[in-house]
């Protein structure tokens, strides 16, 4: 194995009966994903995975080969709309094994740190990765294909008010350029997000989605909790540990990089009028 023993020892204890539901959260970095994670790991019946974007990849990240070939049937993957090549899986390989496979593929990548609750306990398993959301859809219908009704693979999409989403997102580190050149792409971005979730409701998965700031506010804190624990298949916490309200930003200004301009109000004037994000907010009832 090529990931930590810890974390080999964890799912090697799951009990795979009690496994009913598998959430993907996805949707444009910066939209409240991180703070969402926080807050559905402090439900003891949750496993909470590390982003998986190593799932893109042919051998499922670090994975190492021989057990992507013990796993994976060698055929011939198909490539979906967005152009990404995807295998088949087995249909005859043993259920159980699959399901263990697919929690050891995405805790490869994961510290032991975060497996510190009785495996005993676990009937949910939740994996946020922004952006997921266009490339999660052969992962959710093979569980569904594979598992039946045993499990339901299911998709959080997580939204933010785009001029926010998009100041907060021109300042991060993996941005580049300037304003005038980066937000095209972050229009490509809301566009390709908008397109991808609505194709997987168009395929008849459970979806729901999770506004940002409702779950930030001190008003609809609670409220936006319990419909989104109820959502993964979680008992939600009750008590003072749970981390509800205003979050604290895990990229403070120390570690943002210096533009030159960011979003101000005016250029936040043109960005709403731009066709791609009206339909986006429109989609996800922002400004009405």
């Amino acid at each position: 194995m090529n990931f930590s023993q810890p974390v080999y020892n964890f799912v090697s204890k799951l009990d795979l009966t009690k496994i009913k539901a598998v959430t993907f959260g996805g949707g444009i970095p910066r939209s409240g994903t991180t703070f969402a994670e926080a807050v559905i790991e402090s439900s003891d019946d949750v496993l909470v995975l590390d982003e998986y974007m190593p799932l893109k990849g042919p051998e499922f990240g670090n994975f190492i080969a021989f057990q992507s070939r013990m796993i994976i049937a060698e055929r011939q993957g198909w490539t979906d709309d967005a152009g990404l090549t995807w295998r088949h899986f087995s249909e005859q390989e043993d259920v159980e094994r699959f399901l263990r496979f697919v929690i050891a593929c995405l805790a490869s990548t994961s510290v032991a740190m975060r497996f510190n609750k009785d495996p005993a306990k676990i009937n949910s398993i939740f994996c946020k990765t922004p952006g997921c959301e266009g490339y999660v859809l052969p992962v959710i219908q093979c569980l569904t294909q594979t598992m039946g009704a045993k499990i339901s693979a299911r998709y959080l999409h997580f939204v933010r008010d785009p001029v926010s989403c998009a100041r907060s997102n021109f300042e991060m580190p993996w941005s580049r350029g300037e304003i005038d050149e980066w937000l095209p792409h972050f229009y490509a971005g809301m566009e390709f997000s908008r397109a991808s979730f609505e194709a997987l409701c168009a395929n008849g998965h459970p979806t729901a989605v999770i506004k940002a700031e409702a779950l930030w506010s001190q008003e609809t804190a609670w409220q936006e909790y319990q419909r989104l624990t109820h959502f993964i298949g979680a008992a939600p916490t009750t008590g003072s540990e749970l981390p509800l309200g205003v979050p604290v930003d895990p990229w403070p200004a120390d570690r943002r990089r210096m533009v030159s301009e960011s979003i101000t109000a005016e250029r936040a004037v043109q960005m709403l009028a731009d066709p791609r994000v009206a339909t986006w907010c429109r989609t996800f009832g922002y400004g009405t």
